[in-house]
């Protein structure tokens, strides 16, 4: 990760799930430390943009904190399907 000054506590690292930097680190210090946990635990990089505007953020916060910044697992796009087509109606 380039160099960066720490993120205030205040500042929203995941827009799209309104998570800020402080909420990240409590999730830290209870032990969520690694991406994945984080994930789960904070809801960051779940949103519509699946991560694309906050993994930078939080992985600078987990490096912060001496954990390893790792990539998350890549899951398959899906599509959605109408329930409709589930019970046999036609679509």
């Amino acid at each position: 990760l380039p160099l960066a000054p720490s993120i205030p506590d205040d500042t929203i690292v995941c827009p799209c799930e309104d998570v800020s930097a402080g909420e990240i680190r409590q999730a830290i210090a209870a032990g969520f430390d690694n991406i994945e946990h984080l994930k789960r635990r904070t809801g960051a990089a779940t949103g519509p943009c699946q991560g694309k505007l906050c993994h930078c953020l939080v992985m600078q916060c987990l490096d912060d904190a001496g954990c390893p910044a790792g990539i998350p697992t890549m899951r398959p796009l899906a599509r959605p399907v109408r329930l409709a087509t589930f019970a046999g109606e036609p679509s």
